[in-house]
């Protein structure tokens, strides 16, 4: 069927098809002809269809699409996602390579409170964050956790010293207060984190682990937090002109997550909410709070997480697969393995992250995924055996540990 003719017929609704001819020409893609296979009227329905045909036919069915055309967008398994004109003419032919972040810091949190250590040093961060950097993006990306409105003068000196030293990139807005929250004191301390430093970032995270039930998914008032802060945050940058990207925060779905997270969102979110929203990260942990794995067992277990979120827990709350996935939070800390007290290694540190970041870009052109962003960059202390303390690549002399230097190589390698 010409594409033409699609078009024609099927004006308003998603169709999965599977492109027979096509050709590039002068840096676009020109879709020529396909094959209908399917055509709903939900996204959500349409998105679960095609993630379906990939996984039956991953290599029978290379050039299974997904449109819309009104207004026309394209996901592909080929990795292309870009707005379609009546001709069938896609602008972007392929994705770019993955977006670098890291927590610069040493401090982290753990179940029980925070791990500590010697002072952080701004200037061996920032000699440490160019050379990774290199020619590539790297964010630095930092938290500031809303406990009330007495929090607000401490958490804006912290975000001045970041931009002193350049350290605002990517910031996450956690929100952590005791009792119920004054929504309109939270969206007012959202809209000052724009005004004052809006035009240093290229993000902005509402909460940090909104479905984690321990976290910030213990308080009855986080779902409502994050939708609303979502809106709020982007009406800001809108009115005063900015390009921060606003997103929220997630973990996967399990034992610890809040039950029917996912569902509630859609229901309290709706189209505001979805206009508003331009990512969703999510942080995991591979081989870390688990039985420990085996090399090999690393990039199936990083597949499955991020499919889940994409092709489960996203459609649960009606998020379209044109928003991306950000991998917010990845580590594998060294010390001692919690659950056979056996060493993790400065080597296996090295070896697993290298894994799990090529097991991430290679699924980032089908699953839209955009960044990784590690944690951490230095221990918190390196004489802990106790995990919580080692998520760095650099011990807490900032010397390197093996994983500096593979960190560096793929940012040269797959960075964008």
């Amino acid at each position: 069927m010409r594409w033409e003719k699609v078009r024609e017929q099927f004006p308003d609704e998603w169709v999965v098809c599977e492109a027979l001819k096509s050709h590039s020409e002068d840096g676009y893609f020109y879709i020529d002809e396909v094959a209908l296979i399917d055509r709903f009227e939900d996204s959500t329905v349409a998105m679960k269809r095609y993630y379906e045909l990939h996984r039956e036919h991953l290599y029978s069915l290379p050039s299974v699409h997904i449109f819309q055309f009104r207004p026309f967008i394209l996901i592909s398994d080929c990795g292309c996602l870009g707005t379609w004109n009546e001709k069938g003419m896609m602008s972007t032919m392929t994705t770019t390579g993955l977006t670098f972040g890291i927590y610069p810091l040493s401090v982290a949190g753990t179940p029980t409170g925070l791990a500590i250590g010697p002072k952080d040093d701004y200037g061996s961060i920032q000699l440490a964050l160019n050379e990774l950097r290199g020619s590539k993006q790297l964010f630095p990306r930092n938290y500031l956790v809303y406990t009330g409105p007495e929090s607000e003068p401490a958490l804006f000196s912290f975000a001045d010293r970041l931009l002193q030293f350049g350290l605002l990139g990517d910031l996450t807005a956690g929100c952590m207060q005791e009792t119920d929250i004054d929504m309109d004191r939270w969206l007012d301390f959202i809209r000052k984190i724009i005004r004052k430093y809006g035009a240093h970032l290229a993000s902005l995270q509402i909460t940090n682990e909104p479905n984690l039930s321990f976290m910030e998914g213990s308080k009855p008032y986080t779902l409502q937090a994050l939708v609303e802060g979502v809106k709020a945050a982007k009406q800001e940058v809108r009115d005063q002109g900015l390009q921060v990207q606003i997103g929220f925060g997630s973990v996967p779905e399990g034992p610890m997550a809040v039950p029917h997270f996912w569902e509630g969102l859609a229901e309290l979110g709706g189209r505001p909410f979805l206009d508003a929203l331009d990512f969703v990260g999510h942080n995991f942990y591979v081989d870390v709070f688990e039985e420990p794995l085996h090399l090999d067992e690393i990039a199936d277990s990083v597949e499955r997480t991020l499919r889940n979120l994409r092709e489960s827990s996203l459609i649960k709350a009606g998020i379209p697969a044109t928003i991306p996935i950000r991998v917010t939070e990845n580590g594998w800390p060294t010390g001692q393995n919690p659950f056979t007290q056996n060493e993790r290694t400065y080597e296996q540190q090295a070896s697993v992250l290298e894994r799990v970041i090529r097991t991430v870009y290679g699924l980032h052109p089908e699953l839209h995924i955009t960044h990784y962003e590690l944690f951490g960059l230095r221990d918190a202390d390196s004489s802990n055996v106790n995990i919580f303390y080692q998520f760095g690549i650099l011990r807490d002399d900032y010397s390197e540990k093996p994983a500096y230097a593979t960190f560096k190589r793929l940012i040269l390698e797959l960075g964008s």
